[in-house]
């Protein structure tokens, strides 16, 4: 069973550094040679700490230095190392952290492996009261993140600065663009080869198909010799095919009416042990197709390049629910429906002047998101038809569109990381088939 507080661990324990007080289960397990308590400081090492949920392993660090650095320029200089702290990191959200009795700032971030397993999640606390820097970091895997979360931020917010404060500081410094490049699959293909791929799939190539435009076209791609061959790599890339899986599928309509589609079909593991693998198609018969395999981080990556996901303010709405008539008016027909409706719709009808009525405008929050370009973007696990809608108003940050009831929408602001968690979410899901 997971834990879903430290309660639950059993008996939990008050331990202090230098500048901050925190609780931890009595029983988490100190990594390396137990000479101290958690809390104890250390000039050549970060005392550390291992709790295990489930089969995963979650590491905690606690580290701290003196600074008189304001939290602005501590957590920008932190945005500044990440980015090439190594391969594969991605910074996915950033935002005010208001529990720890000095400014502070809740920093996450995913450093992508080659497989899921490999790959971690990262919640960084920054705190700067005046005198010291501290830093409260937990890593874990992407395997088993929702089942970690809820132990991760009950341990987060038992901890309190001890020392000298300047009060809270909840002001938003402007944050570094830390774009999230998208992987894009290698192979291009027109409407007639991506059907002749397709209709490799289970059946047997006859050497007569070579002669078609979309053979000849399949052979210029190499995914089938001159003499008719199907290599390996092209019957892993089409198996998803053969079995008729249903894929993910990530749409999306921007402001100017375009439309784009990304479908991912899962391949399952080719042996005992080994990670599953995605087919990833981009496109549709009008503009054409990109096709390739992916690992499962670099569908993650792909999904959160085209969401747009990075460190981004979260500024909560006072307005809870929008009129739906109003937000169709402004996401374009479609936005609310299932998968492959955002496809068939019209183009939207939308101006950058468009205001909400007269009764939203005092909602400061609400109308500067309003006024931003939008993306709207549907993303749907095989098998669930309502899926996850989710707007992002170009540099103002997200929103999450929930159900339409009595003429009126869900509609909430919606912090980056969490994004992120709806994306893996979502592909853990399909992984599983």
């Amino acid at each position: 069973m997971v834990a879903a507080s430290l309660a639950e661990l059993g008996p939990v324990s008050e331990e202090r550094t230098a500048t901050v007080r925190f609780d931890r289960p009595e029983h988490w397990r100190r990594l390396g040679a137990e000479v101290a308590p958690l809390g104890s400081q250390h000039a050549a090492t970060s005392p550390q700490a291992e709790l295990r949920i489930g089969n995963e392993a979650t590491q905690v660090r606690i580290r701290s230095r003196p600074s008189d650095n304001s939290i602005a320029d501590e957590c920008l200089a932190l945005l500044a190392r990440l980015p090439g702290a190594g391969d594969g990191v991605i910074v996915v959200g950033c935002d005010v952290w208001t529990a720890a009795g000095a400014p502070a700032r809740l920093v996450e971030y995913v450093r992508l492996g080659g497989s899921t397993r490999e790959s971690v999640f990262t919640s960084h606390l920054l705190i700067a009261d005046g005198r010291n820097r501290t830093e409260c970091v937990v890593d874990r895997s992407l395997v088993g993140l929702g089942d970690a979360d809820g132990v991760v931020f009950a341990f987060l917010e038992t901890v309190r600065a001890l020392v000298h404060t300047r009060g809270g500081d909840h002001r938003r410094e402007p944050l570094p663009s830390l774009p999230t490049a998208p992987v894009q699959p290698s192979i291009e293909l027109d409407a007639v080869a991506f059907e002749a791929l397709q209709a490799l799939a289970g059946k047997r190539w006859t050497p007569s198909a070579l002669r078609s435009a979309g053979g000849r076209t399949l052979v210029d791609a190499g995914l089938v010799s001159r003499f008719g061959a199907v290599p390996t790599s092209t019957s892993e890339l089409i198996e998803p095919f053969t079995a008729d899986r249903a894929p993910l599928v990530l749409e999306q309509r921007s402001d100017d009416g375009a439309v784009t589609r990304l479908r991912a079909f899962a391949r399952p593991p080719r042996s005992a042990g080994a990670e599953a693998g995605f087919t990833v198609v981009i496109g549709d018969d009008t503009v054409g197709y990109r096709i390739g395999a992916m690992s499962t981080p670099d569908l993650l990556r792909t999904l959160a390049g085209r969401l747009g996901v990075r460190p981004t303010w979260t500024w909560a709405f006072r307005t809870p629910r929008l009129p739906a008539a109003v937000f169709d008016a402004r996401a374009g027909a479609g936005a609310r429906a299932g998968a492959g409706a955002l496809a068939g719709a019209a183009a939207p009808k939308i101006a950058a002047s468009e205001r909400l009525p007269e009764a939203l405008q005092r909602d400061e929050a609400l109308a500067r998101f309003w006024a931003a370009p939008w993306t709207v973007s549907s993303l749907h696990r095989p098998g669930d038809e309502t899926g996850a809608r989710i707007v992002r108003a170009h540099g103002v940050g997200f929103a999450r569109v929930g159900r339409a009831t009595g003429g009126q929408v869900a509609f909430r602001v919606e912090a980056p990381a969490n994004v992120f968690r709806t994306l893996v979410g979502a592909v853990t899901a399909a992984e599983a088939g």
